[in-house]
Formats: C-alpha cells, structure tokens, sequence
C-alpha cells in the first residue's frame, strides 16, 4: 500500500511487529488475527503490519526503559515518530481487568 492508497482512508492503524528473530508461520498469524480485531471492517478503515526483526537490539535494551530506548525501538521499525519531548513520569497506564 503507497502513500495514495492510504490517504482514500479516514482510519489507518499501523503496528509493528519487532521480535529478536523470525516469526514462523503460526506466530505471524497469530499477530495478523489479532491486528485484524483493532480494525473496523468498513471500507474506510485500513491495516498495515510490518514484521521486523533485530536480534542485537533485544541484546542491549535495559530492562527498565526510558524514552532513548523507545526511540531507538523505534528507529529499528524504520519510524519517523519523535518521541523524545516525552516524559515518561506524566504518563498514565492503564489496564484492563
């Protein structure tokens, strides 16, 4: 999907996927199903999943991540987002019971 694809669509939702090796067959679609169910199935809304893998990067990633090493997680997925103004501290998680 190009660029001129995705502007016809009101909602795009892109993850990545990034693990420390090849995801075999049954794992990859295990994240397509799941991907699939954040997506509303009308013709204005639109899916891209991206696989990547980088081995060396779950080597060196601190346990305790800061918002360099988001950024560097990000640039593994080949991302343009900057998030480097964030601050972690003024964060809220949420979850689900």
């Amino acid at each position: 999907m190009n660029e001129e694809d995705i502007q016809q669509f009101q909602n795009v939702i892109k993850i990545y996927v990034l693990s420390d090796e090849q995801l075999n067959e049954e794992d990859a679609d295990i994240f397509r199903e799941f991907a699939m169910d954040l997506v509303d199935g009308k013709d204005f809304c639109a899916l891209i999943l991206d696989f990547h893998v980088n081995g060396e990067l779950f080597e060196n990633l601190p346990l305790d991540l800061k918002v360099e090493d988001y950024q560097k997680i990000l640039h593994a997925v080949i991302s343009e987002y900057d998030i480097s103004y964030v601050n972690l501290d003024h964060l809220l998680y949420l979850s689900q019971d």
